[in-house]
């Protein structure tokens, strides 16, 4: 684990807070966990004192950033990040990221609009699940979200699927990878947006013993 001591002088706006005086100057200590989240330290600490991103912000970066400010509970800082982000076309990647955030972040307002935008991009790329599980590529997305990204697919409207076979075969495969991180509550829920009456009873025993074998 690094340990990354970002600033300890020129940060005016905590300067101006300290008492008249006082020779002391703050120190703000970021900790990560590697060497490749030292770029989204620095940028952390420098919106702090400066109020803005870098221009250049990478995505990645951004994402980088919006952990910090949440683990911080530094909420102007997450406003900006999810604001920035929201303005993009969003990469698959961070599609990702932004499912894999921690259920909290989900139900905050801070990062509602950040969270519609993973769901549009979530529903392009995988709504026609019939067409992505066919591919390589599609297969992989799906089997890499969280329960919440598959909850979202498999619970909006506009998926589409030509049988009801796929959703079973993709979901059992997912459950098969993700099943030791999940409570019993979790497979219930999910396994009820499954339409089992459009389910041929032949296929669901053969994939249910193929799960067993």
């Amino acid at each position: 684990m690094l340990f990354l001591c970002c600033c300890q002088a020129r940060l005016a706006r905590w300067q101006e807070q300290q008492p008249e005086g006082q020779s002391s100057r703050p120190v703000v200590t970021v900790v990560v966990q590697g060497a490749e989240q030292i770029p989204a330290a620095r940028a952390f600490v420098e919106f702090m004192y400066r109020q803005h991103l870098p221009q250049s912000a990478t995505q990645q970066l951004l994402i980088d950033v919006l952990q910090l400010a949440d683990e911080y509970d530094v909420q102007s800082c997450a406003v900006a990040c999810c604001q920035h982000l929201s303005a993009m076309q969003l990469e698959w990647n961070t599609v990702l990221r932004v499912l894999w955030l921690p259920p909290a972040c989900s139900e905050s307002e801070v990062f509602g609009g950040l969270f519609s935008s993973a769901s549009e991009q979530l529903q392009q790329q995988l709504g026609d699940l019939e067409v992505a599980w066919a591919s390589d590529e599609g297969r992989q997305r799906f089997l890499a979200l969280p329960l919440k990204g598959v909850q979202l697919l498999l619970s909006d409207d506009r998926t589409r699927v030509a049988y009801e076979n796929t959703v079973l075969v993709a979901t059992t495969m997912w459950l098969q990878q993700h099943s030791s991180s999940l409570t019993s509550e979790d497979k219930k829920r999910l396994a009820e947006l499954i339409r089992l009456p459009h389910i041929t009873p032949l296929f669901a025993s053969s994939v249910l013993h193929s799960c067993h074998g």
